[in-house]
């Protein structure tokens, strides 16, 4: 068995997380002449679980081969997602992987946001597209599916790291966007196709979105958000973090302005994030 099959075939090994995924893949780093698959007992050893099911068969692993995927291994595979403590072995896909190569530029926030976030990120989209950025959310209700929608009506590029399998919508009135991005621009999941959602998916799906990105706009969060959870990951990955600041009595201010107190760059304008972001250094 090849590398690439060896790795797509994880996917189907019962109660193999992604944190045991990529102790394997640190493994085979470590030992490249292994002989592949591994043996079952071994896979148990490196995971630390005694609890792993076999490896899928030939036909369960020919018919998930014609899949839209890509591996680790892969040359379009981005060398910033690499970096990251758990990157994911497999990333199902629908669009365009050109979008893989842009300047990507990560923007999340709050689910219930203001009036004001979204005059804020609609007066972003044409610069955004202007300067060739990627933006790259999580297709979740509020900022994210803001920013994905925003950049599609611009014509501009977006990518959408989803918390299912890319055959399930959610939440489902995202049913439109969610195919208009995979039509238009780039849709991402490590799960596969047919999974739901689940409590955890997101934020291991978040550790993608900071890993994908040089850096990332937190645009209104609460004390306990997601996008916090974001902000964290991305910071662990060396990246850079911008946040909005609001009002100390607004509960949606609370987690940008603790970002910013906690060192976050500080977005005062439309035309400040533009000159912040053509001066920074960004990597693919």
């Amino acid at each position: 068995m090849n590398i690439r099959d060896f790795i797509l075939a994880l996917f189907l090994v019962k109660h193999l997380s992604y944190r045991g995924r990529a102790k394997v893949w640190q493994y085979l780093s470590e030992h490249p002449t292994v002989a592949l698959p591994l043996p079952i007992n071994l896979l148990k050893k490196i995971t630390g679980s005694e609890h792993l099911g076999n490896y899928p068969s030939i036909n369960e692993l020919i018919e998930l081969k014609r899949l839209a995927y890509i591996t680790i291994i892969d040359e379009c595979y981005p060398a910033m997602l690499k970096e990251i403590i758990h990157p994911p072995l497999v990333l199902f896909y629908c669009g365009n992987l050109q979008l893989l190569a842009m300047k990507k530029v990560g923007i999340v926030g709050a689910r219930m946001h203001s009036q004001c976030a979204t005059k804020i990120i609609k007066g972003w989209g044409k610069g955004l597209t202007k300067q060739a950025y990627a933006i790259v959310s999580g297709l979740a209700q509020g900022i994210d599916s803001l920013a994905h929608d925003t950049m599609l009506n611009n014509g501009g590029s977006t990518i959408a790291v989803i918390g299912t399998g890319l055959n399930v919508v959610y939440p489902a009135r995202h049913r439109t966007l969610q195919h208009k991005i995979g039509q238009h621009g780039l849709l991402l999941s490590e799960y596969l196709p047919d999974t739901g959602p689940r409590q955890y998916h997101f934020p291991e799906r978040n550790r993608i979105i900071a890993g994908l990105c040089s850096a990332i706009v937190v645009v209104e969060a609460r004390k306990r958000s997601g996008s916090l959870i974001t902000a964290r990951l991305a910071l662990e990955a060396n990246r850079s973090i911008f946040a909005l600041p609001g009002r100390i009595d607004d509960l949606n201010s609370f987690g940008t302005n603790q970002l910013i107190n906690d060192g976050a760059i500080p977005i005062l304008s439309n035309e400040d994030l533009f000159e912040k972001l053509a001066e920074h250094q960004f990597y693919i």
